[in-house]
């Protein structure tokens, strides 16, 4: 694993990190998501950071994770 694909995990953690303070802000509540526009902006950019930096895993960390994952199936 090279130095970019940690940083892209620990961007990964830190991103599910504010995910989660953001739903005890908001107490998980899924009726005040419906209409909340902040909720919801601020829980799907941070879906689409981790995204962003999923994808920019280099494709042997990808690969062996992938690997790793059938030989624990």
């Amino acid at each position: 694993m090279g130095n970019r694909d940690l940083e892209y995990l620990d961007n990964i953690i830190d991103y599910c990190d504010k995910v989660e303070k953001i739903l005890n802000e908001f107490d998980s509540n899924y009726d005040e998501f419906i209409v909340n526009d902040i909720f919801q902006l601020s829980c799907s950019m941070c879906i689409i950071q981790i995204g962003e930096n999923v994808d920019r895993l280099s494709d042997d960390f990808k690969l062996s994770i992938k690997t790793i994952h059938c030989r624990m199936l």
